[in-house]
C-alpha cells in the first residue's frame, strides 16, 4: 500500500504534504494519483524518472521518499509535473497503467514526463537476426515504409512508443510543450534492448495536434451541437476528427536515436495498439489544429460563421 497524508494548497502558496512511505507497488491504483515529493528542478525530475523507469530504487531515497522494503519502481507509472503558477516540480505516483493528469489531486500541474511499467523482453522475438540495433530496427520498420501499424512491430519495440492514451490525454488537456515517456528498457552496449545496463530509452512527443476529416463541417452539422453542453461538443469533436498527430524523438539518455511523427486514430484505437500508425516524414500535413482551434471550428459551424 501507499501511505500518505493529503496535501494542502493554501491560497497563494505552494503545495505542502506530509512524509510519504511506500510499501507495496502492487497496490497502486489507476485514477488515484498522488504527489509524493517536491523536486529541486525539472532536470532533477527527468533524471529521477529515467531511473525509476528501469527499477533504480535509490532514486526514491534521493527524492526524500521512504521505502521500508524492496520496492519495484517498474510495477506502476510515475509522473513529473510542474506547477503552472509557481513553477515548482513534483514527483507523482501513478497507477499500473496511467498517470491521470486530469485528477483533482494534480490540478494545476503541467505534465513534463511519465514512465511506462515493466514489460518482459522476449529475446526470441527481438534479436540480432531481426535487426542489429534499435536504430536499424526503427529505420527498417518505419523510415523505409510509408506507415506501419504498431501492432505489427517486431516483438517488444511497440512498448517504446507513447500509447494512444498518452497522445489523447495530451491533446485533450492541450499540453503545449513536449512530454517525455521513459521506458523500462535500456540501450545496451551492443546497441540492442537491455534489462541490465546502459542509458534509459525514452521518447519525447508533442505538442499533439488534430487533423479533421475533409467533410468535418458536414459531420458537425449532422451530429448537431449544443455549445453550452460539453458532452454534445465532445461528441461532435470525436465525430469530425480524422487522427491525432505528434512529432516524436527516440533517445538513449539525452542522445537522440531517430525522429519522426506518430499518427493515431483517436476513436477506434481504444486498445492502445491498433490502429496506431507511425509515419516518418520530414514535414507535417496541412490543416493540423490544436484542441482549442477544433472547438472554435465547431462553435463557428454551430453559429453559421
Amino acid at each position: 500500500m501507499v501511505q500518505y497524508n493529503a496535501r494542502h494548497e493554501p491560497p497563494g502558496g505552494a503545495r505542502r504534504w506530509a512524509a510519504v512511505e511506500l510499501t507495496d507497488p502492487a497496490r497502486a491504483a489507476d485514477r488515484a494519483p498522488r504527489i509524493v515529493a517536491r523536486l529541486h528542478s525539472a532536470a532533477q525530475g527527468h533524471a529521477v524518472l529515467s531511473r525509476l523507469a528501469v527499477g533504480d530504487q535509490s532514486a526514491l531515497i534521493e527524492s526524500g521518499i521512504v521505502a521500508r522494503r524492496t520496492y519495484d519502481t517498474r510495477r506502476h507509472e510515475w509522473g513529473l509535473g510542474r506547477d503552472r503558477v509557481h513553477g515548482d516540480c513534483y514527483l507523482v505516483l501513478g497507477g499500473p497503467n496511467l498517470v491521470d493528469w486530469s485528477h483533482p489531486a494534480l490540478r494545476g500541474l503541467e505534465p513534463l514526463a511519465h514512465t511506462h511499467p515493466e514489460h518482459w523482453i522476449n529475446r526470441g522475438e527481438v534479436g540480432r537476426d531481426l535487426a542489429p540495433t534499435i536504430a536499424a530496427a526503427l529505420g527498417e520498420w518505419l523510415v523505409q515504409m510509408s506507415g506501419v501499424p504498431l501492432g505489427f512491430m517486431p516483438g517488444d519495440l511497440w512498448y517504446l512508443f507513447p500509447s494512444n492514451q498518452d497522445l489523447a490525454a495530451a491533446y485533450a488537456q492541450e499540453h503545449q510543450e513536449t512530454e517525455t515517456v521513459y521506458t523500462p528498457f535500456r540501450l545496451g552496449q551492443d546497441g540492442w534492448l537491455s534489462a541490465a545496463g546502459g542509458p534509459t530509452l525514452n521518447v519525447q512527443f508533442g505538442p499533439v495536434m488534430a487533423r479533421l476529416r475533409d467533410n468535418a463541417a458536414e459531420v458537425v452539422r449532422q451530429v448537431g451541437v449544443e455549445v453550452a453542453d460539453e458532452s454534445s461538443v465532445r461528441r461532435a469533436e470525436e465525430a469530425c476528427l480524422m487522427y491525432l498527430w505528434s512529432p516524436i524523438t527516440f533517445r538513449a539518455g539525452e542522445a537522440p536515436i531517430v525522429s519522426g511523427v506518430l499518427q493515431i486514430d483517436p476513436v477506434r484505437g481504444i486498445d492502445g495498439r491498433f490502429p496506431q500508425f507511425a509515419w516518418f516524414r520530414p514535414q507535417s500535413p496541412n490543416g493540423l489544429r490544436s484542441r482549442a482551434q477544433v472547438r472554435m471550428f465547431i462553435a463557428n459551424i454551430n453559429t453559421g460563421r
